[in-house]
């Protein structure tokens, strides 16, 4: 029999690099990114908007982690990232791959649907080294325009994963631009996903959204406002669902920052869970 075993999960938009504006620009914020995920300790994290010197950053000060990821524009190094990175001390490498959110997942730079923009998956199948227990984690980052496509991904993404290994449990992750007030969101629960943060067994820690636009200063004034206006600014968009034999221990949105500047947009979540 396989032993259980816990395990730590952080996904975080970082941001990508193009705002030059203090306290906003990559150079003003990368440390602080570096110091949050060496501070929580994630097992395994996953990033959205990573560009490829965004990434190298993080590759070259965190060399404990083994990282891949590719370019949503051509499948090399053009364009933003979902990188994931894994402990090599902790897990075997079994496969590797990704795939666009489109009518032609495996033709690069594809755009699907109503998207503006090529959208990605990156996954891992893993094997926990001292347990040898195996499971799949999978990145994305959902458009920001098409509500088709966001619609429509989940089934790309549960048909590219069942190509591997229909048998294995599942954690998907990411920035998917959609709020749990979504037809996108309510589509990925349908397809056999649950919500990591609203289990039995989850501890929830944190504020209740990910996304903050850069505007805490205001969140307890003008927030319901600013939610009409906006459909995802203070609202939960980045998620982590799983499926298969895992059980949910810790979820945590992260709302860590310095003296009220923050490392990103959005707020990293961490999870805790048993495999």
């Amino acid at each position: 029999m396989k032993e259980s075993i816990n395990l730590r999960l952080m996904t975080f938009n970082i941001l990508v690099d193009r705002r030059t504006d203090e306290p906003y620009s990559w150079k003003h914020r990368r440390e602080q990114i570096l110091s949050i995920l060496r501070y929580y300790n994630p097992d395994i994290f996953c990033l959205q908007e990573a560009l490829e010197h965004q990434k190298v950053y993080l590759e070259e000060n965190l060399p404990e982690y083994s990282c891949f990821g590719i370019g949503r524009n051509d499948g090399n190094l053009s364009g933003e990232q979902v990188p994931i990175f894994h402990r090599k001390d902790m897990f075997d490498l079994e496969d590797h791959g990704y795939f666009w959110l489109s009518e032609t997942p495996s033709i690069a730079g594809s755009i699907g649907y109503d998207a503006k923009c090529p959208r990605t998956v990156i996954w891992k199948q893993l094997k926990h080294k001292s347990s040898n227990n195996t499971f799949i984690i999978a990145n994305t980052h959902y458009d920001h325009v098409g509500k088709a496509a966001n619609s429509k991904s989940i089934h790309v993404i549960k048909e590219q994963l069942l190509l591997f290994n229909e048998n294995i449990p599942a954690i998907l992750c990411g920035d998917f631009n959609s709020s749990e007030q979504s037809p996108a969101y309510d589509e990925i629960l349908s397809q056999g996903f649950i919500d990591a943060s609203k289990t039995e067994t989850t501890i929830y820690y944190g504020l209740p959204f990910t996304y903050h636009r850069f505007m805490m200063n205001e969140y307890k004034s003008n927030m319901e406002s600013l939610q009409q206006q906006h459909d995802r600014i203070f609202r939960p968009i980045d998620h982590i669902f799983y499926n298969g034999s895992i059980k949910i221990i810790r979820y945590g949105v992260l709302p860590d920052n310095r003296s009220g500047v923050y490392p990103s947009d959005h707020f990293p979540v961490l999870c805790d869970f048993n495999l």
